[in-house]
């Protein structure tokens, strides 16, 4: 690998499927993002965090995402997607690859571009067929930035029925079922927490009260039950 670095002089890409691995070789400073994978450049962009790893070359990936890959019956409600292809969607990390290109071309002032990108996420992975994840709450986050307020609550909202739904389930079982259900358990209650918060931030008082509401509820449930096995 270090020698096909050393003698490709750029001529011919290299990709990265994935980044914070060894077989990166310390280079994801150097990533960026171009649809499902990391194209190497001689340009460095400090990685802040797992999830946004690699710079944006806003042009390409706008066109990869919005018109050169063909996403087949991805969003269509009649057919069946199974465990296999909607967990390969979450590693793959779809919405993020949409999210992240909205928010650079919102920080460049494209805003009607950013719309569409958003637009075009939201029509592809309905909940139904692509579950709500971290990456939804991100969604209306950036909706939230185009003023598109109608839109981020109504992904919020539905997020939170989805999560209060998740959260009623798992704590009205046996004490053992909740102790196996932890990490499911404190996912959802961190989304209603998250949700609340950005609710709160971009002054939606009324989904905010309902969320944090939500939280506090089911958080205290939890609390009980925790407190009641350790006993």
């Amino acid at each position: 690998m270090l020698d096909i670095l050393a003698n490709n002089n750029w001529e011919r890409p290299v990709y990265y499927v994935s980044s914070g691995h060894d077989g990166t070789l310390g280079l994801d400073d150097y990533f960026q993002l171009e649809g499902f994978a990391y194209r190497l450049v001689p340009i460095k962009t400090p990685v802040s965090n797992q999830l946004d790893v690699g710079r944006i070359d806003a042009d390409i990936l706008y066109d990869r995402l919005m018109n050169t890959y063909r996403w087949g019956n991805l969003n269509d409600t009649t057919i069946y997607m199974d465990d296999f292809h909607v967990r390969t969607m979450s590693i793959v990390r779809l919405r993020n690859r949409f999210v992240r290109l909205a928010d650079d071309l919102i920080r460049k002032g494209d805003l009607e571009r950013a719309k569409m990108v958003l637009d075009k996420c939201y029509d592809l992975t309905p909940h139904d067929i692509i579950p709500y994840d971290y990456f939804s709450v991100a969604m209306a986050g950036s909706y939230y930035k185009l003023n598109s307020i109608e839109k981020a609550n109504a992904i919020l909202s539905d997020y939170g029925d989805v999560c209060d739904s998740n959260l009623k389930y798992y704590l009205d079982q046996k004490n053992n079922f909740v102790q196996s259900a932890e990490n499911d358990i404190q996912y959802s209650l961190s989304m209603l927490n998250r949700m609340a918060e950005i609710c709160r931030i971009n002054n939606q008082n009324q989904l905010n009260q309902r969320l944090d509401s939500l939280f506090n509820m089911h958080y205290q449930v939890y609390m009980d039950k925790t407190a009641r096995t350790q006993q």
